[in-house]
């Protein structure tokens, strides 16, 4: 093989790693920078990292959204999954659990008899009697919106507040999503306010 062969060989091969490598440094510095932004538009407190997460206050509200790791490869987090939580303010019965019903699962410890809410939503609470107190027609709407996004309501538990809130796989790491997120979980929290 000639030099010149040798010289295009090895430019070509420079040009397709380096450009992968390139494209991947701009894809983590574009997700940093939305983290770094959504923070900073909600005077949000960021934890940067290969997990990044933003906490604190909204709406006069307990908040935390980031990024969840499950496992690692050579020391470092794998990206899997999306958390958010939403505080839930006043009072909710204590260890009081309530989001969708699987459809493997009989009926739920704390039934309302709604038929239509009871075979959505499952709810368990210590406290039965408070759990159907607390389950107004408001805030059993505002479960059923809960369920379906996958999402779960959690009376005060084990030094956690009460709060709504999701695990999920994956996000896309857009402000615009970002956005959706906070504003649908605020909403959510509200209408199950105490």
């Amino acid at each position: 093989m000639d030099t010149l062969a040798q010289v295009a060989v090895i430019a070509a091969f420079v040009l397709v790693f380096g450009g992968g490598f390139y494209g991947v440094f701009r894809h983590k510095a574009s997700i940093k920078r939305t983290w770094k932004e959504f923070a900073e538009a909600h005077g949000l407190t960021l934890t940067e990292g290969a997990l990044p997460q933003v906490s604190g206050t909204l709406e006069g509200r307990a908040f935390t959204m980031g990024a969840s790791g499950g496992g690692a490869k050579q020391g470092v987090p794998t990206v899997v999954g999306f958390t958010i939580s939403a505080g839930i303010n006043g009072t909710v019965p204590a260890g009081l659990v309530a989001g969708k019903r699987g459809w493997s699962q009989g009926p739920g410890p704390v039934q309302t008899g709604d038929a239509g809410f009871d075979k959505a939503v499952w709810i368990e609470c210590p406290d039965r009697a408070a759990a159907l107190a607390w389950l107004t027609p408001a805030r059993r709407a505002a479960l059923l919106e809960v369920a379906e996004l996958g999402a779960v309501a959690l009376g005060p538990a084990q030094g956690q507040p009460a709060r709504v809130a999701r695990q999920q796989e994956g996000y896309k790491a857009r402000r615009e999503w970002f956005e959706d997120q906070r504003a649908r979980f605020l909403k959510l929290a509200a209408a199950l306010d105490g």
